[in-house]
């Protein structure tokens, strides 16, 4: 498990764009405009070129990392203690990022009430996806449902979505209660949206997240995650300690983290040549 932050902080958690705060991470624009001379009158251009600057690179501190091998619970303790030094209870508006599942929103409640929770807007268009993939007879018609799902989600018209899902769910067979339905199954489809759109319905008003500039995805923390796996997933990598493993998860969070965390620890780790022994220094101070 991995957690990302000042853009997102454990399992997703962001700031919006606070001007007074001190820790916030402004974008600069991947864009920069330069000017021209004209060769025949020698005055400067205002309509120059526009050159993309790539890749984009982020300011000092803009991320750190937290990773671990325990349980949900205690990555949450990982979590909220860099949150905190990171103070993130400063800016004026922040949101916790998560995939829909219980134990992000058990997360949130013990530990960042003050951070507005969020449903990642791609994991719900994947819920819709599959829907539309089951129920629609034709693609032309998969395209359409799933596009005025889509839209209808985006402008944080969830409930519309359910009524619709609903009503496409009473107009089939019932529900069978003494076997489980394939998950191709239109009707085992249905309901699995269905109540994923309504455990998560209050969590998905995205207008009111961008108006606030909150992150709507947690795509950051996705990209984060692939890259702590480059080093401990892949072919010949095998954990059978889990404390290996756990080791390190921890030098990998360091290294992709924004700050000095893993210079410093090296330079001051025991047995490192950067580091004066305590036998010395206390024989020196006697």
């Amino acid at each position: 498990m991995a957690g990302e932050k000042s853009s997102s902080a454990g399992t997703g958690a962001r700031r919006g764009p606070d001007p007074t705060s001190h820790s916030h991470r402004w974008k600069k624009s991947p864009w920069r405009r330069s000017s021209r001379c004209s060769p025949a009158d020698g005055v400067a251009s205002d309509d120059a070129a526009q050159e993309k600057v790539w890749p984009p690179k982020r300011t000092k501190d803009a991320r750190t990392c937290v990773a671990t091998m325990q349980d949900c619970r205690e990555f949450g303790k990982m979590v909220a203690a860099e949150a905190y030094r990171r103070n993130f209870a400063s800016a004026a508006h922040g949101a916790l990022l998560g995939d829909g599942s219980a134990w992000v929103w058990n997360l949130h409640a013990k530990w960042f009430k003050d951070l507005t929770p969020v449903v990642d807007f791609v994991h719900a268009l994947t819920y819709l996806y599959v829907t539309a993939t089951v129920l629609a007879p034709g693609v032309v018609e998969r395209w359409q449902w799933y596009v005025a799902w889509m839209t209808q989600l985006w402008q944080g018209r969830v409930r519309e979505v359910i009524a619709d899902l609903e009503a496409r769910l009473q107009a089939l067979e019932p529900m069978p209660s003494d076997s489980p339905l394939s998950p191709t199954d239109p009707r085992e489809a249905l309901r699995r949206t269905l109540t994923y759109l309504k455990n998560n319905a209050s969590r998905m008003n995205y207008p009111e997240y961008r108006k606030q500039g909150l992150p709507v995805s947690s795509s950051m923390v996705e990209s984060l995650i692939k890259e702590m796996n480059y080093r401990v997933k892949g072919t010949e990598k095998f954990w059978d300690n889990p404390e290996g493993a756990e080791a390190i998860l921890q030098v990998r969070a360091a290294l992709l983290s924004d700050d000095e965390r893993l210079s410093e620890f090296i330079a001051n780790r025991p047995g490192t040549p950067f580091r004066r022994s305590p036998t010395k220094e206390l024989a020196q101070a006697a």
